[in-house]
């Protein structure tokens, strides 16, 4: 066989296995966007379709049946089961997107084969969420665990902790209060101020 020959069958191969891998399916929208690291509030709030901050009401499992390969194209079909958890939420305060202060959300969140690395939410937990909504059924978090944070609700100061109960934006003195990252890993830096200067360049 000539060398342009093998050159030629080499690169078909090499397509067909690119398309393999690219035409995976889903039954749903991938539980966690984190396909780039977000830099900073700015970049993950731009790649958000929907920003929230909410109460955890409860949660339930899910196992949604996945599909790797197609076999319209000569591919072998995969077919494995994954766990999620999804969470229904009540908005508390909406900062970007069409949800509603009392609407029920449901995000979904991909279980991780390790618990050390298992996102775990509670009911009764006040978070602020940036997701992607997908059009229908569970939203995702953007930049998976980045995505999340615990409001400061827990300071010591009662009367503060009491001020921004129902609204972050009640008192502009409470600007530079820092919101918790769940994600231990992540650099970035969210302030009330921040939240609250994304929300107006959303409007």
């Amino acid at each position: 066989m000539s060398k342009k020959l093998i050159i030629f069958f080499t690169l078909i191969a090499l397509i067909l296995a690119q398309a393999c891998t690219s035409s995976s399916m889903n039954t749903l929208p991938p539980a966690n966007v984190e396909i780039w690291v977000r830099n900073d509030a700015d970049e993950l709030a731009r790649s958000s379709t929907d920003i929230i901050r909410a109460e955890v009401l409860d949660s339930r499992e899910k196992k949604i049946n996945t599909i790797l390969g197609n076999p319209n194209l000569g591919c072998t079909a995969n077919r494995f089961v994954k766990s999620h958890t999804v969470y229904r939420l009540r908005v508390i305060e909406m900062f970007k997107g069409n949800s509603e202060v009392g609407d029920t959300v449901e995000i979904m969140i991909e279980k991780k084969g390790s618990s050390n690395n298992q996102l775990s939410l509670f009911s009764g937990n006040d978070l602020v969420f940036f997701l992607r909504n997908f059009g229908s059924g569970p939203m995702a978090l953007e930049g998976g665990s980045q995505g999340v944070f615990r409001t400061p609700l827990s300071i010591a100061d009662k009367d503060l902790a009491e001020s921004i109960k129902d609204a972050f934006h009640a008192d502009p003195a409470n600007s530079d209060i820092s919101l918790t990252r769940l994600d231990s890993f992540s650099k970035i830096e969210l302030t009330i101020g921040i939240l609250m200067r994304i929300s107006e360049e959303s409007e």
